[in-house]
């Protein structure tokens, strides 16, 4: 539905507006925001330069008796130098009407207010200031609600709204009769205007594509007292391109009409001409669509102009994108289908940003401030809160595997049992999409890739942070007839290398040196059967009487050594 709508234009020195022609002993006091002096003078400079009449159409088709039709008038009225400023030459921008009669003394007191008091205006805001009216140019004719001029040319307070959105001045709104208790009342409404606003008439009640109205300068009040009835006729005095029809003899004039014929109505007044070149952001190619949509598709409310213009029941909600560490990564736009105002609904989406995943809404922890929720009601005037969406980085994750290979050789470099293994190790690398580092863990073990936590960190445990990782020691196998070199084996696995390899290499087991044992029988054996040659006795027997003469010089010697000692 309705998006946005704005502040207008000019104004003058703050009057007070004495009462008595609407209400004896009533005063009412005009609007307290005034415009810049040299902002007025510049309006009044740029009137004077306007010669009256030059013909009133409307049409795009050159009408007979003209040499052009007004869009091509606008366009010839405004050239740009190769620097990029403007010369405005109002005398060109015949015919007119009366949207096009606003916007070209709008840049005409721009162009006075730069030159006359040295406040520069960027060639850029020239450029998409400027109406590109002419097929044959960069642009084509803009439609309403398109750059600059066709926002200012569209219906409802198309002009406010270009206004408001370069923050140049404010908005007054004047009513239907119905939404004032008296007629003081709505006659004091018509007394926040002041001399040099812009003012948005409305003819009829509506407010889009079936109003009529007219769009001029304001210029006062003139009341009138009928000398027999006493009654006041009360008048505002406008400048403006005036006609109704196809007329070479209308154009530019000061018209006055009565008060009671206007159903509504909206003042806009420049407070801040300064404020100009926020105009760079309006390319004379970019729509509003609200503005366009005004033209012939849909109505405004009340509720919606005076929520649109900025006045009293205006209500918003901010919206952002932060990271986990509260920095703002994006402003958001918000929609609002019944307009920015006092319980209006407002919708705000999380957008798709590159490198990072949407987490949800702020619940305090992040900014140090709980979110509004992303759609709602706007409960209070103002900025009723901002919507702040929360992401995390988004990363990618890859896994490799290894397991080491262990080789048993003998002495002669020969396999001597089946290939030993490793406990296998899984390497993991989280890369950030946003900062594109790179983290390596690694877990023991065959493993997929892990649940990642906000930060990016493994959410389960037993993942831990390298690049290589010491596996286990694998024992060495027992080889018969063999021993080996080593008792066991370490091997290092490091990620993005090939699995790791080992050997342990063996020699031969030398046999341990074992004494015999001669068997009784065999000392038998042997001594039956040899035989001293001398005296043919067995060696046995020999042994024996050799061993008794032994026997008894020691048993001899010990008694010898006991008397001795007795």
């Amino acid at each position: 539905m309705e998006r946005k709508f704005g502040l207008l234009v000019a104004g003058l020195i703050g009057l007070t507006v004495t009462a008595g022609a609407l209400s004896a002993g009533h005063e009412v006091k005009a609007a307290e925001d005034v415009a810049p002096l040299e902002w007025q003078s510049s309006v009044q400079k740029a009137v004077d330069a306007f010669e009256d009449k030059g013909g009133y159409y409307t049409g795009r088709k050159i009408p007979e008796g003209f040499t052009q039709n007004t869009w091509m008038g606008m366009d010839e009225a405004v050239t740009l130098d190769p620097s990029g400023q403007a010369t405005i030459d109002v005398a060109k921008a015949r015919p007119s009407f009366c949207s096009s009669a606003i916007y070209m003394l709008f840049l005409k007191s721009l162009s006075n207010w730069s030159t006359d008091y040295n406040h520069p205006i960027t060639a850029k805001s020239w450029i998409n200031l400027k109406p590109y009216t002419m097929d044959d140019t960069a642009y084509p004719i803009q439609g309403d609600g398109v750059g600059a001029w066709g926002m200012a040319n569209s219906n409802g307070p198309g002009y406010a709204v270009l206004l408001n959105q370069l923050g140049m001045g404010k908005n007054y709104y004047v009513g239907l009769a119905s939404e004032y208790s008296t007629e003081v009342a709505r006659l004091a409404a018509f007394a926040q205007g002041q001399k040099y606003d812009v003012m948005k008439i409305f003819w009829n009640d509506s407010v889009g594509k079936d109003e009529a109205g007219h769009l001029v300068l304001y210029l006062g009040r003139e009341d009138e007292t009928d000398p027999t009835t006493g009654k006041v006729t009360h008048y505002i005095k406008y400048w403006s391109s005036n006609g109704s029809t196809t007329d070479i003899n209308a154009g530019y004039s000061v018209a006055k009409c009565n008060i009671d014929k206007i159903k509504r109505a909206v003042f806009t007044r420049v407070t801040a001409p300064s404020n100009i070149n926020q105009v760079e952001s309006i390319a004379p190619v970019d729509k509003n669509q609200f503005l366009a949509d005004l033209s012939d598709k849909i109505d405004a409310t009340t509720a919606q102009v005076k929520s649109f213009c900025g006045i009293d029941d205006q209500a918003t909600v901010q919206a952002q994108a932060v990271d986990l560490n509260g920095q703002v990564l994006q402003q958001i736009q918000v929609s609002y289908p019944d307009g920015p105002v006092h319980f209006g609904a407002y919708q705000a989406v999380a957008p798709k940003l590159a490198g990072y995943r949407y987490v949800g809404v702020d619940n305090g922890k992040v900014t140090g401030k709980k979110s509004v929720p992303a759609t709602g009601m706007l409960a209070n005037r103002g900025v009723n809160g901002t919507i702040s969406f929360v992401y995390a980085h988004t990363y990618t994750l890859t896994t490799s595997r290894q397991t080491g290979t262990i080789t048993y050789l003998d002495q002669q470099k020969r396999t001597c049992h089946a290939a030993g293994r490793t406990t296998p190790v899984t390497f993991l690398r989280v890369t950030d999409q946003v900062t594109h580092r790179t983290v390596t863990y690694y877990r023991l073990g065959v493993a997929d890739a892990p649940a990642l936590t906000l930060a990016g960190v493994p959410a389960v445990s037993g993942w831990q942070v390298g690049t290589q990782v010491t596996l286990p020691a694998v024992a060495a196998p027992s080889v018969k007839g063999l021993t080996p070199n080593v008792t066991a084996i370490k091997l290092i696995a490091r990620a993005g290398a090939a699995a790791p390899q080992g050997t342990i290499s063996y020699h031969r087991t030398q046999a341990p040196a074992i004494a015999k044992k001669v068997s009784d029988n065999t000392v038998k054996t042997a001594a039956k059967t040899t035989k001293l040659p001398q005296t043919g006795e067995t060696t046995t027997h020999m042994m024996a009487l050799i061993g008794g003469a032994v026997l008894l010089i020691i048993t001899g010697t010990l008694l010898n050594r006991k008397k001795a000692d007795d």
